[in-house]
């Protein structure tokens, strides 16, 4: 499925297409995510965090991918667990 990163379609979809994977766009990965920073009282992160996930986005493969995503979580973890 291509979506734009909604708690409530991934939900929906995903209790009627079990094995179905959800996909999405940069403008719509990084704007879910800005969103829940600012839902969750994290707006003084939203500069590092952008940088991070614009990095982690432009991957080049998924052994690239997988090194970046492990970065990512190891920097933002002490940070904001919950973001992680």
């Amino acid at each position: 499925m291509i979506g734009d990163f909604e708690a409530a379609i991934i939900s929906a979809v995903s209790t009627e297409f079990e094995n179905c994977r959800d996909y999405g766009d940069k403008f719509h990965f990084l704007q879910a995510n800005l969103k829940w920073l600012k839902s969750h009282g994290m707006s003084v992160h939203i500069k590092d965090a952008m940088s991070d996930l614009k990095a982690l986005w432009a991957s080049k493969s998924p052994i690239e991918f997988t090194t970046n995503e492990k970065l990512f979580k190891d920097g933002w973890v002490l940070q904001i667990p919950e973001f992680v």
